[in-house]
Order: C-alpha cells, then sequence, then structure tokens
C-alpha cells in the first residue's frame, strides 16, 4: 500500500527514493507496530494511509499543495502510531 500510494503521489520519483529503501522503510516501521495491540497496529496504518490517500484524491489536494507537503502527510500517516502501546490514547 506504501509503494502504491507514493507511486500514484510520484513521490519516490520527485524525492529520489529507490523501491528498496522506501520497502525497507516500510518493513522497519512495520516493526514499530504491535500484532497485540486491538487498534494501533499495520492494519489501522494501512486503513488510514489508504483514507488519506482518499482525501488528496478526491479532495483534489494535490493540486493545493506543495509535494513536499504531500509527502510529510503521507509519511506522518505511515509513523502517527508507531511504538504506541496501546494503554492510552
Amino acid at each position: 500500500m506504501v509503494y502504491q500510494v507514493f507511486k500514484k503521489n510520484d513521490l519516490c520519483a520527485k524525492f529520489h527514493i529507490s523501491t528498496e529503501c522506501l520497502y525497507n522503510f516500510s518493513k522497519e516501521i512495520s516493526l514499530g507496530y504491535f500484532k497485540e495491540n486491538p487498534f494501533h497496529n499495520v492494519q489501522h496504518i494501512i486503513d488510514s494511509l489508504q483514507a488519506m490517500h482518499y482525501f488528496f484524491e478526491n479532495g483534489n489536494l494535490n493540486s493545493q499543495i506543495k509535494k513536499i507537503d504531500v509527502f510529510a502527510v503521507f509519511v506522518a500517516n505511515i509513523i502517527h502510531d508507531y511504538e504506541h502501546s496501546g494503554y492510552s490514547n
């Protein structure tokens, strides 16, 4: 999903991110999302990433903000619950 969103938004080409680098980043970040956490887990991140992509596509946000901001929004989305223990909100 991360690859598809970055590809669709032309982020890898714009910021010279190789597929291998994006894969390694995604894999490393996924290790910080705990399977036993009932909500703040990888499925939640994929769901929120897809929702953010939907807002960008259907809200015409790509034409209104800079590419670096698009990149920042998607990276922030991917890491926003990194190592969240699930014991608080």
